[in-house]
């Protein structure tokens, strides 16, 4: 099998679906333009692409920009603007993220920043991760750094398998809520990948290996994840599978995940791939889902098929991280 091939046309049928509409501040749209502009990198398209992206972001309206009642999921939205940065050196976007990253203030009764679920949910974990990630690369202040560090080394919901829980009070092991923390794991050790934070990065990884090691021992032969993933009657859940294996593509890619992880990472493309039609219609993302009450809820949230924001801008950040490493393997 030609995974590079079939990773290369996929990208390409999804990079002309997703990442065309910004028309709220939410991470599942911005993720979404973050991969087109990666895909246009990839395949030399960068002008057209960051013509068509500017047209896009920049009919937000200063009101949404400046919204009190934005939270993490908002702020992760502009995720892109790194990509947009790297590819024009126009800064403008990034100011915003900056911006949002002034409400992830330090909390000093705990690690937990303000603007942070109180319950530690998972979701927090990525939309953390992304943001303080990104504006500590950008302005350089270690402050950003260290909010993000003291919160991803303390949080309470890793139990002693490596798995998250949602939150505090929701002990089923959602497969989304594991996504989140994989992929927030990965976007964080990606940021504070230097020699300031040598001691926070390795703590940082030690969690993160420890779930992705019980996250392997779970995938399905197919190279799905499962809705729950300890729960064999869920069903084989798009988003989780394209989120773990972004973590494992990235990780593997930038040398902090053990190559004999790319195994399992092929098994999740191969997973993937077999639930994306010839048209880039995808198989089975669960909806957006807040903490639930039981696990018979957990089980019974609905799946899209079809077109998915969320799901679709997940696979475009999963393929073009596959692709990259597929790219660095043949150059070494």
């Amino acid at each position: 099998m030609n995974r590079k091939k079939i990773s290369l046309n996929l990208a390409l049928i999804i990079s002309k679906i997703y990442g065309n509409v910004f028309d709220e501040i939410i991470y599942t749209k911005g993720v979404g333009i973050s991969g087109k502009i990666r895909f246009a990198e990839i395949n030399n398209e960068v002008g057209t692409t960051i013509k068509k992206v500017n047209d896009i972001v920049s009919t937000i309206p200063e009101h949404q920009i400046n919204d009190n009642q934005h939270s993490g999921q908002n702020f992760s939205g502009y995720v892109w603007a790194e990509d947009f940065l790297r590819t024009t050196n126009e800064n403008n976007y990034m100011e915003i993220l900056v911006e949002f990253s002034k409400k992830y203030s330090p909390n000093h009764k705990s690690t937990l920043p303000y603007t942070c679920d109180p319950t530690y949910r998972s979701e927090d974990i990525f939309f953390s991760s992304s943001v303080l990630g990104r504006v500590y690369k950008y302005t350089k202040e270690s402050k950003y750094s260290n909010i993000l560090s003291n919160y991803l080394i303390n949080i309470p919901t890793q139990t002693k398998d490596g798995l998250f829980m949602h939150n505090l009070e929701s002990g089923w092991n959602w497969g989304r809520s594991n996504g989140f923390a994989a992929i927030g794991y990965s976007e964080a050790l990606t940021y504070l990948y230097d020699n300031k934070n040598k001691t926070e990065f390795a703590d940082i990884l030690e969690k993160h290996i420890l779930q992705i090691e019980a996250l392997v021992k779970i995938q399905n032969e197919d190279g799905t994840w499962m809705q729950v993933l300890n729960e064999k009657s869920s069903y084989h859940e798009f988003s989780v599978t394209c989120m773990l294996g972004y973590a494992l593509a990235r990780g593997i890619r930038m040398g902090w995940l053990d190559p004999k992880f790319s195994e399992s990472l092929n098994n999740a493309f191969d997973g993937i791939a077999s639930r994306i039609d010839k048209t880039g219609k995808i198989k089975k993302v669960c909806v957006g889902t807040g903490v639930q009450n039981s696990l018979k809820e957990y089980l019974n949230r609905p799946a899209i098929s079809g077109f998915d924001h969320r799901g679709g801008s997940l696979l475009l950040w999963f393929l073009t991280e596959f692709i990259l490493l597929q790219d660095s393997q043949k150059s070494s």
